[in-house]
């Protein structure tokens, strides 16, 4: 597939047919798909939400058409870098994603959270509704924008918006993630995915369904893009997905100069390490969980050592009880006991307590209700589980 590159050549070129004439066909045929026509092309697409559990978001979409009341396609910018950079250089696709999907799914709102210290982003995305609202991109559906900008201590749940809810067992996002905003969510229910998947929905109808499928493998098309961070340094990539992780490595080396031996995670606080004994396994959801790990919201961090990892985890251990919305004792105590697991057993010659803390990891995510449970001791666990020195 054409890489994250294209995505920006393709959304220059889009700015400026908008600029030039607002009634280009081809722009405002984007726009004009009928609702109706959005569901079945994601559906024969196989779009996979790229939050790492990857369900199909055209099954998502469809399940939420039947909801009678109020709904919202709702979207977090606030903690990912991979976010803040996907929707600094594609805002159009990601509104226009966010556009389809609301009427496919016949929402009354569109919701953009944004972190208050990215008002830069806030300002751009608000900048360029309002263009294409007065260029009358939107008359095919009218929805009301909301960009909403959220201060550091008002946010409850630091994970990925799309883990407070499992559509398929009907829960609901029952609980608010941020301070101020508790009604207005409460009286919704919210189509959540990341950014990447709302540029994914964007392309397929641009590009239709055969296209999107002509990369990746069977059961897991298209691409997946990763914020690659080591040290001081940080770059975005793009791979098929069905790639393996030491053909990904290649790329990272190509732009970071990383050392022979080091520590692979990713998923970000709730992913999982990776061992240099792993490197050939294949970039999809399927692979990623039949291995016990999580393909995760596109983070992926690099540690020269181990014992460099250690930093990162014990913070993941302290988050991870603090987000827990304490609504299901085993997460609530489960993610407090296994805390003190790491802590108390950690020394300068690593973790101990294994076989513990993958037993009380793995009674965690089968009994927890929500995704946000079951992916919170992911980290943890996969250290156990690779014995690193951590």
């Amino acid at each position: 597939m054409d890489n994250a590159l294209w995505l920006n050549e393709r959304e220059l070129a889009c700015v400026e047919k908008i600029s030039k004439d607002a009634s280009n066909e081809g722009i405002m045929l984007d726009f004009s798909c009928p609702g109706n026509a959005v569901i079945p092309e994601l559906l024969n697409a196989e779009l996979k939400n790229r939050d790492g559990r990857g369900h199909f978001v055209g099954d998502y979409m469809q399940t939420l058409t039947y909801h009678p009341g109020k709904k919202s396609v709702t979207t977090s910018i606030m903690t990912s870098k991979l976010d803040e950079t996907l929707a600094l250089q594609n805002p159009y696709s990601l509104i226009l994603g966010m556009f389809l999907s609301a009427k496919a799914i016949s929402a009354n709102e569109i919701i953009l959270f944004v972190g208050e210290d990215n008002q830069f982003i806030a300002q751009m995305l608000n900048i360029r509704i309002k263009q294409l609202e007065k260029m009358g991109y939107f008359k095919s559906y009218m929805v009301d924008f909301c960009v909403i900008p959220i201060k550091e201590e008002d946010i409850k749940y630091s994970q990925d918006l799309s883990l407070l809810s499992n559509y398929k067992e009907s829960l609901s996002q029952a609980r608010s993630p941020y301070q101020g905003v508790e009604e207005m969510w409460e009286n919704s229910k919210h189509f959540i995915l990341n950014v990447e998947t709302f540029l994914n929905i964007s392309l397929i109808i641009r590009n239709g369904s055969g296209w999107y499928k002509r990369s990746g493998k069977e059961s897991n098309y298209g691409s997946k893009i990763f914020y690659v961070r080591y040290k001081e340094d940080g770059c975005l990539i793009e791979v098929d997905m069905g790639s393996t992780l030491s053909e990904m490595m290649v790329k990272i080396e190509e732009k970071i100069n990383i050392p022979q031996k080091y520590v692979l995670q990713i998923g970000g606080n709730l992913g999982c390490y990776i061992k240099q004994s792993q490197l050939e396994l294949e970039i999809d959801f399927n692979s990623f969980i039949d291995a016990g790990l999580l393909l995760g919201a596109g983070t992926v961090e690099v540690f020269e050592s181990e014992k460099k990892a250690r930093k990162k985890m014990e913070s993941s251990v302290l988050k991870s009880h603090e987000n827990s919305c304490g609504k299901c004792s085993v997460c609530r105590e489960g993610t407090k006991r296994l805390g003190e697991l790491v802590v108390n057993n950690s020394s300068s010659d690593g973790l101990h307590c294994f076989e513990k803390i993958n037993y009380l990891g793995e009674a965690i995510r089968n009994s927890s209700l929500c995704g946000y449970g079951k992916m919170a001791i992911n980290m943890i666990v996969s250290a156990a589980n690779n014995q690193y020195k951590v």
